[in-house]
């Protein structure tokens, strides 16, 4: 049974069925494989390459670089200087139109000369209502006084007419007392004149007297009559009298009230004239307080303009040399303080600023070697300048969108800048010298470390971290 069960699953081979033997040179070349490939394997094990941060950079100078930033907002007229001269402070740098502002400033003195006339034509509106309120016043004392004198005059004229009717009232009493007794002697004479006509009547009808006597006699009665028919219409005459005299013996006060209202009116209309004066000086005043006031906004408008116009003209704030000027052309429009020019002191010492990516910032430290290819001297004519990493910025930097000394490579995220120490300020070869100025562009390469290149391909593949 064991026999037929490998009978069956492991045939025999024949010969014709054997591989051909390797040859001696497949042999060879399979050793030489195997030794080149640990060869290989051995050399990047060992040796050592840089690893090199590679990022832009520009040259500096050691100091205080002075921003010329212009006061106010405008459009560049006319540019006085460039790049690389030197320049004293106070020099202008570049002039703003100022068109605008020459208009603006002759509006505002416009402004001000008609407010100053109309100042000098409310001082005289208020000099001439102190003068009609000072005639007003005087005018109304005396049309007081006078309104006072006729109330005297009318008080006189009321008592001395009260006293010419007291006295007629009793002139017109007597003159009636003796006409009631006139008529009674009128009535008592024809009373006995008639008796006496009756005697002499009888007497003459006797014949006791003669005619003529008994006429006289009646004539006398007659005379008597008469004489009391006169003293009747005397006593109403007298009493006439008596009634006028008791009529007007107590004259009426209506004069002396006209006069005393013609006083109180006289009085308040000084006063109504008075105080539409007053009020309308009060709004001279007012007027005058504001028109002040404009003339003063006026003329703090006035002296800014005028400031305006000394800043028009941008200068330079320190002695030294233009390293950057943001100035293009005329008709450039620049806003207040941003930067238009860069001042750097004149010899002063240079260093290489690096623009570090946050990404790569890791890899950077103080005291790493640099290489630097500056734009200015091509690398095949002046070969590498060597430097060292001296400083790097705490927190990373956020470029500002308006300059445009950041390299475009930069990330606009932000980037940390590194002070970068050269060994020389001049490099190359004998034939070839360049002489690094401020300004300058330069590509920096800054060794981070060294690793071989095992270790990069484990790196690279993520069997290995970079610790």
């Amino acid at each position: 049974m064991l026999y037929t069960h490998n009978q069956k699953f492991l045939p025999s081979l024949q010969k014709d069925e054997f591989l051909p033997p390797i040859s001696a040179w497949t042999s060879l070349a399979g050793i030489f494989l195997v030794g080149t490939i640990g060869s290989a394997i051995a050399l990047s094990s060992w040796v050592k390459y840089n690893v090199m941060v590679e990022t832009a950079a520009t040259v500096r100078p050691i100091g205080d670089t002075k921003l010329v930033q212009p006061s106010i907002e405008g459009t560049v007229e006319t540019i006085f200087v460039k790049e690389n001269q030197i320049v004293k402070k106070g020099e202008a740098i570049a002039r703003l139109d100022t068109e605008q502002l020459q208009i603006k400033k002759s509006q505002l003195q416009g402004n001000i000369e008609q407010g100053r006339l109309q100042l000098i034509q409310i001082d005289a509106q208020s000099g001439a209502l102190d003068t009609q309120i000072i005639a007003e016043k005087r005018f109304i004392e005396r049309s007081v006084s006078s309104a006072k004198a006729e109330l005297t005059r009318n008080q006189r004229e009321y008592q001395e007419r009260q006293v010419s009717t007291q006295s007629e009232f009793l002139v017109s009493q007597a003159s009636l007392q003796k006409a009631r007794a006139s008529l009674q002697k009128a009535q008592a004479d024809l009373d006995f004149a008639q008796m006496d006509s009756d005697r002499y009547e009888q007497l003459a009808k006797v014949g006791a007297i003669g005619r003529r006597e008994f006429e006289q006699k009646k004539l006398v009665v007659e005379q008597s009559k008469l004489i009391l028919e006169a003293e009747r219409i005397s006593i109403e005459i007298a009493q006439a009298k008596l009634q006028s005299a008791k009529a007007v013996v107590n004259p009426s006060t209506a004069i002396i009230a006209i006069a005393q209202e013609r006083i109180a009116q006289e009085i308040a209309r000084g006063e109504a004239t008075i105080a539409t004066l007053n009020q309308q000086k009060q709004a001279l005043m007012q007027r005058q307080v504001e028109m002040q006031t404009q003339l003063k906004q006026y003329q703090k408008e006035l002296q800014q303009i005028e400031t305006h116009l000394q800043n028009s003209i941008i200068r330079a704030t320190s002695d030294g040399i233009i390293l950057k000027l943001n100035l293009r052309n005329p008709g450039q429009v620049v806003r207040a303080s941003e930067s238009i020019a860069e001042i750097v002191p004149q010899n002063a010492p240079l260093v290489i600023k690096a623009m570090i990516p946050t990404a790569e910032i890791k890899k950077v430290a103080v005291g790493q070697k640099v290489q630097l290819r500056v734009n200015a001297c091509p690398y095949p004519d002046y070969g590498t300048l060597n430097a060292v990493v001296s400083a790097i910025s705490p927190d990373v930097i956020t470029p500002q969108t308006n300059n445009i000394n950041v390299p475009t490579s930069t990330p606009g995220a932000g980037y940390f800048e590194a002070t970068i120490q050269p060994e020389m300020l001049t490099f190359g070869n004998n034939a070839h010298q360049c002489h690094i100025q401020s300004g300058m562009d330069a590509k920096a390469n800054i060794i981070s470390q060294e690793e071989t290149a095992l270790q990069f391909m484990l790196r690279k593949a993520r069997l290995t971290t970079d610790l």
